[in-house]
């Protein structure tokens, strides 16, 4: 009888050890995905801002063209005028 109860109550003992390592590892689980959540927040956030940087860009290009276009003709007229 005495090696049934030593039995049960080690059988308790590791029962309460594994009911242990099950509640860290759900925090652990909810600690990665909140970092997961944040990631994916970031991951949004850099997209927009690098949907605008090629916006810029864009118009920095058309600018930089029309800029170019303005002092091309500019050189143009100078060159009737002066010759």
């Amino acid at each position: 009888m005495l090696f049934v109860l030593t039995a049960c109550g080690k059988l308790s003992n590791e029962v309460e050890k594994l009911n242990e390592l099950k509640t860290k590892v759900e925090s652990i689980d909810s600690l990665v995905d909140n970092e997961i959540n944040k990631v994916k927040k970031l991951d949004t956030i850099i997209k927009k801002e690098s949907d605008k940087v090629k916006k810029l860009d864009t118009l920095i290009r058309k600018s930089t063209s029309q800029i170019d276009s303005i002092s091309q003709k500019g050189n143009n007229l100078l060159k009737k005028i002066t010759n």
